[in-house]
């Protein structure tokens, strides 16, 4: 979309000076930062190492720096075009965030998104035949919960949270080829990325607490012959509840690896034994599909996962199964803290920067779902 921003006099002399504008320049950095593949106006394939170098260059000289510049002339630069490069790659931070819940299979299949971005109000609808659990406001500490009453079907807002944190960023690093684009954009937006999936899941693993009905829907043990019976009545009450459709289970590859312990599988089918052999799990169980939720860890300190792996979630296939309504209020923000000097957390050679961002998020049932929770140590069969 052309004309979205308003641009410097001298930052459309460097779009001009470059034969370019700005959806050119971020495209180029939206397509380095999720790693696809690069093409020129001719379609031939461009290397990440020359689009890089390419990107690297215009940089250079919106900030009217030499190959060899000086410490003054870089801090001079800064002041002088720093604010302006933020407001340019505000957009590609959205766009890596919006990449990294795209890209993820349970954000499609649970969560409905609305985004005042892209012009739709915060509003959501609840037909009479669905089921609303909670509308929760998500905090950075807390989450509240209010219980919805239904009638003829009901409307909603979601309430909603800023988000903030700081980053810092040595732009000088960037500048002198030492740190590539995508490492250092992804210092900016990885971490927010992380934040929301993490809420998301955490809506997710909890959302069966308050479902209408649990008996023959929830279950915990380990898997084992004993417990068999339980997890298929699992299984064929969520395929029930939702006119027959077949069933799915959703958990980390620790959790589906449990299913080889619901009684001995030495009958099965030679593509059973093969999917354990490759991939440590299978891949269906009597007809259900074992979908894996990639696992990582929530931060540095590698203690905390963003996923339980002892919850196994069982949902109806080709269904409304959405568990989230999340509404994204306005784009990220980038603001710099101007204050130099170690007193107001900035130092001479390392800029500091409050990244921001606004969203809510609401747990709704519009299907009956299963959920089954493993012991801490599931014990081997």
């Amino acid at each position: 979309m052309k004309n979205r921003m308003y641009f410097s006099a001298h930052a459309n002399a460097v779009f001009a000076s470059t034969d370019s504008d700005y959806d050119q320049v971020k495209n180029l950095m939206t397509d380095l930062l999720l790693h696809r593949e690069i093409f020129d106006a001719d379609g031939n394939k461009v290397s990440v190492q020359e689009a890089n170098s390419t990107l690297r260059s215009f940089w250079l000289k919106f900030f009217e720096l030499d190959e060899r510049y000086t410490p003054r002339e870089y801090h001079r630069a800064m002041d002088a075009h720093e604010r302006e490069f933020f407001q340019i790659i505000e957009e590609t931070v959205d766009e890596y965030i919006a990449w990294g819940m795209r890209e993820s299979e349970v954000f499609n299949q649970l969560v409905n998104v609305r985004s005042r971005a892209l012009g739709q109000d915060n509003l959501f609808w609840v037909p009479d035949r669905d089921i609303i659990l909670s509308v929760n406001e998500v905090g950075t500490s807390h989450s509240d919960y209010s219980l919805q009453q239904l009638g003829m079907g009901k409307s909603y807002v979601l309430p909603i949270k800023r988000y903030g944190a700081a980053v810092g960023m040595e732009l000088n690093a960037y500048m002198a080829g030492q740190v590539q684009w995508d490492r250092l954009i992804e210092t900016l937006a990885k971490s927010f990325a992380m934040k929301q999936q993490t809420e998301i899941y955490n809506l997710v693993q909890n959302a069966a607490t308050k479902l209408p009905v649990t008996t023959g829907f929830v279950g915990t043990g380990a898997f084992s012959e004993s417990t068999k019976d339980a997890v298929d009545e699992i299984i064929g009450n969520v395929s029930a509840a939702n006119d027959g459709a077949p069933v799915v289970a959703v958990g980390t590859h620790n959790a589906l690896k449990q299913f080889t312990k619901l009684g001995n599988v030495t009958w099965a089918a030679a593509e059973a034994k093969t999917d354990i052999y490759n991939i440590g799990r299978l891949a269906q169980y009597e007809g259900t599909e074992l979908y894996a939720i990639q696992q990582r860890f929530t931060d540095s300190s590698l203690t905390s996962k963003i996923f339980d792996d002892k919850k196994i979630l069982f949902f109806a296939k080709g269904v409304d199964n959405k568990l989230i309504d999340m509404y994204t209020y306005g784009e990220t923000e980038i603001n710099e803290i101007t204050q130099k000097y170690e007193q107001n957390g900035r130092y001479d050679h390392l800029g500091k920067y409050q990244m921001e961002m606004s969203w809510g998020m609401a747990v709704r049932v519009s299907r009956m779902f299963g959920q089954w929770t493993l012991p801490a140590t599931n014990p081997g069969p």
